[in-house]
């Protein structure tokens, strides 16, 4: 039964045996209960599987200016675990937080970069538009508007 968060372990009972599937490095404590009424406390250490690869699923991506979003890494093996620090090589462009979000703040190109706990790493370009002078709030709701025109005049023929 997957336990979620903030566990760091999933459990499979079968007949007389547990097998404990760690999500993440830590230590995980287990209460067990035999059929007889015995308890006890199982501690078991998770260890890491260290990736022997990481790649961001884009090269390049480009966004307008005060625009944000979340890219990390596919690893591999699809069973490795690691940390990352994420970095951006013009601030004045994007900004990457701990956790991987990019804020674009200025015009520009920079290459976004991931490390993982082992040493690996992996990189994409991002290059920052400023938004079309074009684009207004009155432009985006007329065309949201006529979005819902034409998805309730499609309903209305497919009913």
């Amino acid at each position: 039964m997957g336990l979620g968060a903030p566990y760091n372990f999933t459990l499979e009972p079968s007949g007389g045996t547990c097998t404990v599937t760690a999500k993440k490095p830590g230590y995980v404590y287990v209460a067990v209960e035999t059929d007889n009424g015995k308890q006890g406390f199982v501690v078991v250490n998770a260890t890491a599987k260290d990736p022997t690869s990481i790649s961001f699923p884009i090269s390049s991506r480009s966004i307008c200016i005060g625009y944000t979003y979340t890219q990390k890494p596919d690893l591999a093996p699809s069973d490795a675990y690691t940390a990352y620090t994420f970095s951006s090589s013009d601030t004045n462009v994007a900004t990457v937080s701990s956790a991987g979000k990019v804020t674009a703040k200025g015009i520009g190109t920079t290459t976004i970069t991931a490390t993982s706990s082992n040493n690996l790493t992996a990189t994409y370009t991002l290059t920052v538009k400023n938004l079309p002078s074009s684009v207004t709030k009155e432009t985006i709701t007329t065309k949201v508007s006529e979005l819902k025109k034409v998805i309730n005049t499609t309903v209305e023929h497919i009913l």
